[in-house]
């Protein structure tokens, strides 16, 4: 582990038992507070835009970003938290790495809009991108926590409607299921080493994405899903991330539907460790082994001119 991925942690890691506290309105604030006032590197090209009716987002790029592909980030938040402005800044990470520009739609979140609303505004905004003239063959889709579900949803909405399917599929910090077991014990010794997840705000959390549905039904829980003829995926998450082994039986379920899939765990890393984006020498390897995924998978060269920006700087936030 690095000394700045340890710095961070202990950091984070005395907010926990106040984050636990809050309630989903809190929870909210806390990250458009605390991700949504990052600066942005001066080589960013950040404009907002309307996708369908009541679903707006996020333009992400740079004057070096390929005119060729998109990548459509799936935001996570646990399905109640989190927006395009939250994750601009984590998303230019993976611009500035990859090459290739990105939409992040604002979809509709839980508890004012549960289950399915989210997936039918991820389902809108690929069929937008579709609309603007992208091929299929050159869209990928990147998610992390939450958004990772609703990004499996909408590739089995779209499969089911005989549909063309993009790319590839990167899954960051994947959350897989809502299934909450009612046994605690369950959740003691993941809970002990996770340094933002808890018990309390996965219950919380799935209570008002679910709404009453049945937390079985592969739509909420895609590690129930049918996977056959699904795109190549590239699974990354930390062993200190409480979802690590649902991550990792979905990555196994994968593989026995054909699914090309790549698994990649990094030793130390907390939940959606991504997040710390270029100033995390973890978080950078990351970002980096998906832009190789990403690239080839979208038939771009591996040899490009990209902007190397400054990390961000978390010393006495």
């Amino acid at each position: 582990m690095s000394l700045k991925n340890w710095f961070i942690k202990q950091q984070i890691r005395r907010q926990k038992d106040y984050l636990k506290s809050l309630s989903i309105s809190d929870l909210r604030n806390e990250m458009e507070f605390a991700f949504g006032s990052l600066e942005m590197p001066k080589t960013a090209i950040v404009s907002e835009l309307k996708i369908h009716e009541h679903i707006h987002g996020r333009w992400i790029k740079d004057d070096l970003s390929t005119k060729e592909s998109i990548i459509l980030y799936f935001h996570g938040g646990g399905f109640c938290q989190g927006s395009s402005k939250s994750y601009q800044r984590c998303g230019y990470d993976v611009v500035s790495v990859t090459g290739v520009p990105m939409l992040i739609p604002d979809y509709r979140l839980a508890p004012e809009h549960p289950f399915p609303a989210g997936i039918y505004d991820c389902v809108k905004s690929y069929d937008y991108l579709l609309e603007l003239g992208y091929p299929e063959h050159k869209i990928a889709f990147v998610a992390d926590s939450a958004g990772a579900s609703l990004a499996l949803s909408t590739l089995s909405i779209l499969r089911k409607r005989n549909a063309l399917l993009p790319a590839a599929l990167v899954l960051l910090s994947p959350c897989v299921t809502v299934e909450m077991y009612d046994d605690t014990n369950i959740y003691h010794d993941l809970e002990k080493k996770d340094i933002i997840l808890s018990e309390k705000i996965l219950r919380t959390c799935s209570a008002a994405y679910l709404n009453g549905h049945d937390p079985k039904d592969p739509l909420v829980s895609p590690i129930y899903a049918n996977l056959k003829k699904f795109p190549p995926m590239f699974i990354s998450i930390g062993t200190d991330d409480m979802l690590i082994d649902t991550a990792r039986y979905f990555y196994t379920r994968a593989l026995d539907f054909g699914v090309e899939a790549n698994f990649y765990v990094n030793e130390g890393c907390m939940h959606a460790h991504h997040l710390l984006g270029l100033y995390v020498p973890e978080a950078e390897k990351t970002i980096s082994k998906a832009a190789i995924f990403l690239r080839r998978n979208l038939g771009l060269s591996l040899k490009y001119d990209h902007h190397k920006i400054d990390p961000i700087h978390f010393e006495g936030k």
